[in-house]
């Protein structure tokens, strides 16, 4: 009998597939089904937000590839740790991630992985402006709620989410 090859054998393996590799381990985890996939949709389409936003903001593909690691990330915590949802969730996902998985991967600098950990723990503060790394996951962040359920004036009058829509004209 023939079986099929893992995905992951059938290709070169980029950062993005060793960070997913860790992630979906810890999402398959979550024993709620609604959030379980909630949790996919959010972080793995944050992390496809982010490419889209950082290419069309002009950066290398590498530098995307770091954008969309670090969206895939910024809300790992809240996923895992329900308790960790409100006060403080930024620094504790930031925390989480680097220990649950930027500290158990090879593939990333340690410049990257500070980079990382920055944009994570900063995307809650969306009213401040920071690096154009972690300004595109915080509008990664809300424009994937926005896709989610667009129409949901909630996520639609958000400024951040206007803005993104008017730059992808």
């Amino acid at each position: 009998m023939n079986v099929a090859p893992d995905r992951y054998e059938m290709r070169n393996l980029t950062r993005i597939d060793e960070v997913s590799k860790i992630l979906d381990i810890l999402l398959s985890n979550i024993l709620d089904p609604t959030l379980k996939r909630d949790a996919f949709v959010h972080l793995y389409g944050a992390g496809q937000v982010a490419t889209i936003l950082y290419l069309k903001r002009g950066h290398t593909r590498e530098e995307c590839e770091i954008a969309c690691i670090a969206a895939m990330l910024h809300d790992l915590c809240k996923y895992l740790c329900p308790d960790s949802m409100y006060d403080g969730h930024a620094h504790k996902c930031a925390v989480y991630a680097k220990e649950m998985v930027l500290d158990r991967i090879d593939v990333l600098n340690d410049e990257e992985k500070t980079a990382i950990f920055n944009a994570i723990e900063r995307h809650d503060r969306k009213f401040e402006v920071d690096t154009p790394l972690d300004e595109v996951v915080k509008d990664a962040d809300v424009f994937q709620r926005f896709l989610r359920r667009p129409m949901d004036d909630c996520f639609y009058r958000k400024s951040r989410v206007q803005a993104i829509i008017e730059e992808l004209r």
